[in-house]
């Protein structure tokens, strides 16, 4: 695994606190060592400046007190070259560190010297030959070796030699192993001041990190939790709510997303026990209108058998007719044969006018028979069409009802259309014109409910273009950057008619609340002809918006 991917996979396992702070703390460790390092530097350098300024002080006082000595020779006794020796022995042999190295040119005048008082190495040779001064670290000590140049007193002894000429150097070496041994000691001192400091800071650090971000963090998280687990009953702390810093921020956004997952769902419930409920009386109303249909299929196949008995009824009676009538000319037949026959074949004719009589007798009394029945299924035709037409007004009823249910149930839809609608989503995107189109189609069935007298609109709100779906995205933020983006579209037209929607809609409700039928049959043949229109530009606009959203 390469060291990207073991960073991204630590990365993605650690908590927040493991990540920031272990880099705060090195950072500040790294900057307590720093600053370790440059003080420790710091002291060293200041104390080895401090000791070569000790050199330079040393070289003014044997300067002082060995090379300007005339006025002190000048009053001495006896000879000034003994006596400068004498001097200048006293002071070497209280101070061991310091040498006096003289140059040959001081020779020529007092004759040879013993060893210690010429160069012993190349560094006094270059000071006696260049004439300046050198200051070098030699393990723990400090030396310094400084030409001597003669002034206008020293030239009235060190005649031979001119001004600013060298005619010798002073050595001096000190001991620097205390300036290092205290350098050592204050570096211990900061590096244990510095890892303590370290310690402190990070125990600072995390606990301060600690309370101040990861425990609020954590508590906030806990809560993004319970609400992604569907507990909307939790709430965040107050005294987060309060700070101003992120923390602050972020908690009220929180809260703010809570409180509007509060309302939302409160809505979306009571809306829905509201739907529920609107569902189930539509059921019960289906069921109402199914049994009562039930009843009338069966009230009507009774009537249909009453019919047809009525009609097998009739039918008899009017066979019973004819068979009276065709009695009846047979018996004028036998009658004209009787005033014509002689007496015995009248005797004969008379007999069979009497059966005659009797099969008409006897089909009179069929007949008669035959009417009281029609009459009495006629009577029952009646009742069954009157039981027909109870049931038929209790169906009417029952739809009205259901029409109601139905509209109610609409009514609820379109709110909780209208709650989701705010959450701006991918799906929400998609589902954008064609929500809106289904917005039209409800404005028009809303109108539709208030000339039915289901329901009672505000002429001034439904008149409002911009307080609905359509408008609101229109002339939001959105619909206007939509607007400048997109060239072939005729965006006046699709102003205009939602505009003349909303007004032939106000002018509509006002024209029914007027009763004027008239008017409201033609404002609804013009709606009908705008919310088309509408549509078709609706349906343009989607594939401009499609593209749109795909670049």
């Amino acid at each position: 695994m390469s060291s990207q991917g073991w960073f991204s996979k630590l990365n993605k396992k650690l908590e927040l606190h493991q990540k920031i702070i272990p880099i705060i703390v090195v950072c500040f460790s790294v900057l307590i060592i720093l600053t370790i390092i440059v003080t420790s530097y710091a002291n060293y350098f200041f104390g080895l400046k401090h000791a070569k300024q000790s050199l330079k002080e040393k070289y003014e006082i044997v300067s002082n007190a060995i090379i300007k000595h005339g006025p002190l020779l000048d009053k001495m006794v006896g000879d000034k070259r003994q006596n400068y020796k004498i001097i200048r022995e006293e002071f070497l042999r209280q101070q061991p560190n310091i040498r006096i190295i003289r140059n040959e040119k001081i020779d020529e005048l007092y004759g040879k010297e013993s060893p210690q008082y010429y160069a012993k190495d190349e560094l006094e040779r270059k000071v006696l030959k260049e004439g300046n001064e050198v200051i070098v670290r030699e393990g723990f000590e400090l030396r310094g070796v400084f030409p001597i140049k003669p002034n206008i007193e020293c030239l009235r002894c060190h005649y031979n030699v001119g001004e600013k000429e060298v005619i010798g150097a002073i050595s001096i070496v000190i001991p620097v192993e205390y300036i290092f041994s205290e350098t050592k000691l204050v570096t211990l001192v900061y590096i244990f001041l510095g890892l303590g400091g370290i310690l402190t800071a990070a125990l600072a650090v995390y606990f301060t990190y600690m309370k101040i971000a990861h425990q609020p963090l954590e508590s906030v998280v806990k809560v993004l939790d319970k609400i992604a687990e569907g507990d909307l009953t939790v709430e965040v702390p107050a005294v987060f709510k309060e700070r101003e810093d992120m923390i602050g921020r972020l908690s009220k956004a929180v809260d703010k997303v809570l409180e509007y997952m509060k309302n939302f769902t409160s809505k979306i419930l009571d809306y829905s026990v509201k739907l529920v409920d609107q569902v189930d009386n539509v059921f019960r109303l289906v069921d109402s209108v199914n049994e009562k249909i039930k009843f009338q299929n069966l009230q009507v196949a009774q009537t249909s058998i009453i019919s047809e008995d009525f009609a097998l009824t009739v039918g008899s009676i009017s066979r019973n007719t004819s068979a009276i009538n065709n009695i009846a000319k047979e018996m004028l037949a036998y009658i004209k044969k009787l005033k014509e026959a002689e007496v015995q074949e009248q005797s004969e004719i008379l007999v069979k006018i009497f059966g005659l009589l009797e099969g008409l007798n006897t089909k009179v009394l069929e007949i008669a028979e035959d009417l009281d029945k029609g009459l009495k299924t006629s009577e029952s035709i009646n009742e069954a069409f009157e039981e027909i037409t109870q049931v038929s007004n209790e169906i009417s009823q029952l739809m009205d009802k259901m029409s109601e249910n139905a509209y109610e149930t609409l009514l609820i839809s379109s709110y909780m259309k209208t709650i989701a609608s705010t959450v701006k989503t991918k799906k929400m995107e998609e589902m954008l014109f064609e929500l809106f189109e289904k917005d039209i189609d409800r404005y028009m069935l809303r109108l539709q409910a208030h000339i039915k007298g289901i329901d009672r609109l505000d002429p001034e709100r439904w008149g409002d273009y911009q307080a609905f779906p359509l408008g609101k995205w229109y002339y939001s933020e959105e619909g206007q950057s939509l607007k400048k983006m997109i060239q072939d579209f005729d965006f006046d037209e699709f102003e205009s008619l939602l505009k003349n929607l909303h007004n032939v809609g106000k002018d509509l409700i006002v024209a029914h609340n007027q009763e004027d039928s008239i008017k409201v049959e033609k404002l609804q043949v013009q709606l009908r002809g705008i919310a088309r229109r509408l549509k078709l530009l609706l349906d343009e606009l989607r594939e401009h918006y499609s593209k749109i959203k795909t670049l």
